[in-house]
């Protein structure tokens, strides 16, 4: 009985601890700001979201970070993106809990190095 339930055990216990690993995010943010029109800056914001359905079943819970990301990347393809700003929240409708991770940073500007 024992060794039945290390056999059922162990599987789920590494597949529980593999099913929550994500990938890393990396904001760049390495720009000469000499290079930037401080004055224009203005404020984006992305969100992105994920389910934990019956608190057991994750639908788009890893990446929510990097998919908010790379939409602020698509709201400011040319510009600089700073002041990046992070915001988790969750709620518990009856189906289980919804997480939503909120980015709000301000783009700047490039000036072109016209003489």
């Amino acid at each position: 009985m024992k060794t039945i339930l290390r056999i059922l055990i162990a599987p789920l216990a590494i597949l529980s601890l593999v099913g929550c690993v994500s990938q890393t995010l990396s904001i760049k943010n390495a720009v000469n700001s000499r290079k930037i029109d401080k004055r224009a800056g203005r404020t984006i914001t992305a969100t992105a979201g994920g389910l934990l359905l019956f608190n057991l079943i994750p639908i788009e819970m890893n990446g929510r970070e990097a998919r908010a990301y790379h939409s602020l990347v698509n709201q400011a393809p040319y510009d600089v993106i700073t002041d990046v700003k992070v915001i988790e929240s969750w709620r518990w409708p009856v189906i289980g809990i919804t997480y939503r991770t909120t980015l709000t940073a301000t783009a700047y500007p490039r000036i072109d190095a016209r003489p």
